[in-house]
C-alpha cells in the first residue's frame, strides 16, 4: 500500500492531467475509505500518505473534486482524524514519534483547507460536524505555545502548521456568514489581533500575520462590536503600516481586502484611524496604477469606506486625485469595452464554430476510427498531431477570457461605489464628473449592459414557465398512472418484462463504433461545467456592475438640476425604463434576484424626476412609471415570505420613492398610477404597509 501510494504521488504531483484522471475514476471517494479505519491512529504513516494524496488531488483544479469529497463525507472524516490528534505536540516534543502526529497533522490541515475553498456544501458540513472545535482548539493551543516560548527557534517548525490551521479558518470563512457568526463566537478575534499586533507582533512570521489580517477582516465585517475592539487593539495601525511598506503581488492584496472589510465593519472609528495612517494617499495610488483585479477592488472598496466619514474626508479623497483615477479607470475600461465587443462577438462566433465541428466529429467517428484500423484510437490533425478523439481544446482557451472580463467588470463596479461614496452632499465631485462626461459614459455602459439583463430576465422568465409545465405534466402524468391502476394493469407488466430482456441483450458498443471514449467524455462534461461556472460568474458581476452603475446614476443626479438635465438629454431615463421593464416583465422571482439592480434603477428615476418637470413627463412617455407600477402591483400581490427575501423590501421601498419624486407637483403622473390596473395601485399600497418592513411601510404610507 504504502509503495502504491508513493507511486501515485510521484505520478500525479507535476501532472494536473494525471491528478483530474484520478478524481475521475473515484480516486477521493477510495482515498476516504482507506482514511476511516485509520482515524485515532496517532502515529499512523498510511493516514498521512493518503491525506497527502488527498490534498495532491484537491489541488489539481478538477471542480468534481470537491464534490467527491463531500458525497463520501470527506468532511467528516478529515474532522475526526484532526479531532484524535487534539492532545499530540508538535516537532520538540517528548518524543521522535511525535513528529508523525506533527506531519498528520499538517497533511489533514492542508487536504481540510483545499476541500472547503470555494465549495459551499463543504462549508456548511464543517460547520454541522463541530469542524471549528478541534480547529479553534488547535489554533489556541499552538499560540498559546508560541507565547510562552522563549524564542522563534522553539516553535519555528510549528510556524508552517499555525499556517496550515489559519488557512482552513480563512477559507471556510469567506462567504459563509453563519461560520464567520459562529468563529466569532468562540473567541477567535483575539487571538488573530495576538499575532497582528500583540506586544510581539513584530517578531511574528510575516506569512502568520498576513494570514491572521486575512481571517480577522472576515471575522469583522459583520461583527460591529468584534470590529470597534480590533480598531481598539490597533488592527488598522497594522495593516497600513505593513501596506505601507509596498510589499507588492498577491500580499497587498490580501492586506488591501482585511483593510476594507476592517473599515467596514469598524464604523467612524476604523475609518478616522485608517486617515490617521495617511491611508487615502496610498490608496488612491494604488487605485491609479493597479491593473483591473482584486487590488484595485480593494483599493476602491477601502476609499468609499473612507468616504463615509464625513464631507471633509470625501474632499481630502478629491483633492488627493481619488476622483480623477477613478473616472481614468472608468475611461480605459469603456474604451477597452468598446474595443472588445467584436473580439467577444468573434469568440461566440469560433465557439459555435467549434461545437458544430465536435458534433461532426462525433457523427463521424465510427467511419473515421474504422479507417485507422491498427492505429491506438487516436486521429490525425492537420497538422500531424496526435489528438484523442472527439475532443476540443476550446472551452479551456475561453475560460482565461471570461475571468478577465469578470474582473474588469467587478473593478467597475467598486469605481462606481466609490464614486458613489463621494458624491454624497458633494457638489464639487457631482459637478467633476459630470464635466468628465460620467452620464456619456453611464449610457453606453447600460446600452452595453442591456441586452445580457434582457437575456437574463428572459431565461428566468422561461425558467419559470418551464417548471410550471413540468409540474402540470408530472400532476397530469400521476393522474393517469392512478386511472391505469383500475384495469390493464398486467399487460403493462408484461410489456415491461419484454422490454427489460431486449435491454439485457443489448450488444456493448465497441470503441470504434463510439466517438469519445468515456474518459474524454467525462473531460468534456468537466469542462463544459467549468465554462458554465466562468459564464454564470460573469454574468453574476455584469448584473452587479450595471446595479453600481444604476445606483452611482442616483447618487449624482440627486439634488443637482444640471446632472438632472444631463440624465434627461443622456438617454438614461429610456435605458432606466427598458431594465426595468424587461426584468420586472420576467415576475417577482426574476426582480427579487436582481433587487439590487431594481433598486438603482428605481432610485436613479427618483433622483432624475425630483423637481423636475421635464423629467417626470419622460419617465411617464418612456414607460418607466408603468414598469415601477408593475412592480409594486406585483409586490402588492406576494406572500410575506417573497418579500422577505434579501434585499426585496429595500429595492420596494426605492420603488415607492420613485412614485413619490413622480407624482409630486405633477397631476398627470397622479392620475396614470391612480388608475393603474383599474384602481388596484393604492390598495397595493396598503398591503405593502403591512408587509413587516419598516421602510418600505414608511415609503409606502
Amino acid at each position: 500500500m504504502s509503495s502504491a501510494l508513493k507511486g501515485l504521488l510521484r505520478l500525479m504531483a507535476p501532472r494536473p492531467d494525471h491528478q483530474a484522471r484520478f478524481v475521475a475514476a473515484g480516486g477521493v471517494g477510495l482515498l476516504f475509505e482507506l482514511m476511516m479505519p485509520e482515524v485515532g491512529h496517532r502515529h499512523s504513516r498510511l493516514m498521512q500518505s493518503l491525506a497527502s494524496l488527498l490534498a495532491l488531488a484537491l489541488a489539481g483544479g478538477c471542480g468534481d473534486a470537491q464534490e467527491e469529497a463531500r458525497a463520501a463525507g470527506g468532511v467528516d472524516v478529515l474532522v475526526a482524524g484532526l479531532a484524535s490528534m487534539a492532545d499530540g505536540r508538535a516537532p520538540g516534543g517528548d518524543g521522535g514519534g511525535e513528529f508523525d502526529v506533527y506531519q498528520i497533522r499538517f497533511s489533514l490541515l492542508n487536504a481540510l483547507a483545499l476541500c472547503v475553498a470555494g465549495s459551499d456544501g463543504n462549508k456548511a458540513a464543517l460547520r454541522e460536524q463541530a469542524g471549528f472545535v478541534p480547529l479553534v482548539g488547535l489554533l489556541r493551543q499552538l499560540l498559546a505555545r508560541r507565547a510562552e516560548a522563549g524564542g522563534p527557534a522553539d516553535v519555528e517548525d510549528e510556524e508552517h502548521l499555525e499556517a496550515a490551521a489559519l488557512r482552513v479558518l480563512a477559507a471556510s470563512l469567506e462567504g459563509s456568514p453563519a461560520n464567520q457568526d459562529i468563529v466569532c463566537k468562540m473567541g477567535v478575534p483575539p487571538l488573530l489581533l495576538s499575532l497582528l499586533c500583540g506586544p510581539r507582533a513584530c517578531s511574528e512570521p510575516p506569512q502568520l500575520r498576513l494570514l491572521s489580517a486575512s481571517c480577522l477582516g472576515l471575522l469583522v465585517e459583520r461583527q460591529p462590536a468584534a470590529a470597534e475592539a480590533a480598531v481598539a487593539a490597533g488592527a488598522v495601525h497594522a495593516i497600513m503600516g505593513r501596506l505601507q511598506q509596498e510589499p507588492g503581488g498577491e500580499e497587498e492584496q490580501d492586506l488591501l481586502k482585511a483593510l476594507a472589510r476592517v473599515l467596514r465593519g469598524g464604523g467612524p472609528s476604523g475609518r478616522r484611524a485608517a486617515i490617521s495612517m495617511r491611508a487615502v494617499p496610498l490608496l488612491v495610488r494604488l487605485l491609479a496604477c493597479a491593473p483591473p483585479g482584486p487590488e484595485a477592488q480593494a483599493a476602491a472598496d477601502a476609499l468609499a469606506e473612507i468616504a463615509a466619514v464625513d464631507a471633509e474626508t470625501r474632499s481630502q479623497i478629491v483633492h488627493a486625485g481619488g476622483l480623477q483615477a477613478l473616472m481614468e479607470r472608468l475611461e480605459s475600461d469603456a474604451a477597452a469595452a468598446g474595443g472588445g465587443g467584436a473580439d467577444e462577438q468573434q469568440q461566440q462566433q469560433q465557439q459555435q464554430q467549434q461545437q458544430q465541428q465536435q458534433q461532426q466529429q462525433q457523427q463521424r467517428g465510427a467511419g473515421q476510427a474504422a479507417g485507422a484500423a491498427g492505429s491506438d484510437g487516436r486521429l490525425q490533425t492537420e497538422s500531424g498531431a496526435a489528438k484523442p478523439l472527439g475532443t476540443t481544446t476550446s472551452k479551456p482557451a475561453a475560460l482565461p477570457a471570461l475571468a478577465a472580463a469578470m474582473e474588469a467588470a467587478l473593478t467597475k463596479a467598486a469605481c462606481f461605489r466609490l464614486l458613489s461614496a463621494l458624491a454624497q452632499g458633494n457638489s464639487f465631485a457631482k459637478n467633476s464628473a459630470r464635466q468628465a462626461s460620467i452620464f456619456e459614459l453611464l449610457a453606453a455602459l447600460l446600452a452595453r449592459l442591456q441586452p445580457e439583463v434582457e437575456g437574463e430576465a428572459a431565461r428566468d422568465a422561461a425558467s419559470a414557465a418551464a417548471a410550471e409545465q413540468l409540474a402540470a405534466q408530472l400532476q397530469q402524468a400521476h393522474h393517469g398512472r392512478a386511472l391505469s391502476r383500475g384495469g390493464g394493469g398486467g399487460g403493462g407488466g408484461g410489456g415491461g418484462g419484454g422490454g427489460g430482456s431486449l435491454g439485457r441483450h443489448r450488444r456493448v458498443p465497441s470503441d470504434l463504433e463510439e466517438g469519445p471514449s468515456p474518459a474524454q467524455q467525462r473531460q468534456q462534461r468537466r469542462d463544459a461545467r467549468r465554462a458554465a461556472a466562468a459564464t454564470a460568474a460573469l454574468r453574476r458581476a455584469e448584473l452587479e456592475l450595471c446595479a453600481s452603475a444604476a445606483q452611482c446614476c442616483a447618487d449624482i443626479c440627486r439634488g443637482n438640476h444640471a446632472n438632472q438635465d444631463s440624465m434627461g438629454a443622456g438617454g438614461l431615463i429610456e435605458r432606466a425604463a427598458a431594465l426595468l421593464a424587461a426584468v420586472v416583465g420576467a415576475g417577482l422571482d426574476a426582480a427579487a434576484r436582481a433587487a439590487p439592480l431594481v433598486g438603482g434603477l428605481c432610485d436613479a428615476l427618483a433622483a432624475a424626476a425630483e423637481f423636475h418637470a421635464a423629467n417626470k413627463v419622460l419617465a411617464r412617455e418612456t414607460g418607466a412609471a408603468d414598469a415601477v407600477a408593475r412592480l409594486l402591483l406585483l409586490a402588492g400581490g406576494a406572500g410575506a415570505a417573497e418579500l422577505r427575501r434579501p434585499g426585496v423590501a429595500g429595492a420596494l421601498a426605492a420603488g415607492c420613492g420613485a412614485v413619490l419624486s413622480l407624482v409630486q407637483d405633477c397631476e398627470e403622473n397622479q392620475r396614470v398610477f391612480a388608475r393603474h390596473s383599474d384602481g388596484a395601485f393604492v390598495p397595493a399600497l396598503f398591503r405593502l404597509m403591512a408587509a413587516g418592513d419598516a421602510h418600505l411601510a414608511t415609503q409606502a404610507a
